[in-house]
């Protein structure tokens, strides 16, 4: 989808830093960073509103809802590390609805990890965390709700 950023730029024998404001649809965030040609990069971005039907594809796994964001990725050409802190309003996950939740995000040396999420889904509250091992295949998830109502739903 077509785009704006505003921002500036700066570029030396060393690095390229920046500071932009983005919107892409109804989506908007801004982000900051460095990329040094030797240490590798440090950005920061936050958004109040990512409007899931603003992205083209995600890891082509269909996404509704919208996303709450305020992180930092860095790394190098070697690895890449995420924290960031998330809240989604009626979300889906591959037509799995999770509902509006905050978690902590956090992804490195292939562990992705929501933690403390905290959630609601209809009248159902929830708590929990959720752990990916792209290493070895592996996912963990612990969960706990004082109040579930389970609705099943054929589409």
């Amino acid at each position: 989808k077509n785009g704006t950023a505003k921002g500036s730029l700066k570029l030396n024998k060393n690095e390229v830093s920046y500071t932009t404001d983005l919107k892409i649809g109804s989506s908007v965030g801004k982000s900051n960073g460095t990329i040094s040609f030797k240490e590798g990069f440090n950005i920061n971005y936050e958004s109040e509103n990512v409007n899931f039907s603003d992205i083209e594809s995600l890891a082509d796994i269909p996404f509704a809802g919208s996303l709450k964001i305020n992180g930092n990725t860095k790394g190098d050409s070697s690895y890449g590390e995420i924290d960031a802190a998330i809240s989604t309003q009626d979300a889906e996950i591959d037509r799995f609805r999770v509902g509006s939740f905050y978690s902590k995000l956090d992804y490195k040396s292939g562990h992705l990890s929501f933690n403390k999420i905290s959630g609601k889904l209809g009248k159902s509250d929830y708590t929990g965390d959720v752990a990916f091992d792209f290493n070895q295949g592996q996912i963990q998830a612990t969960a706990q709700s004082q109040n579930i109502l389970l609705t099943i739903q054929s589409r």
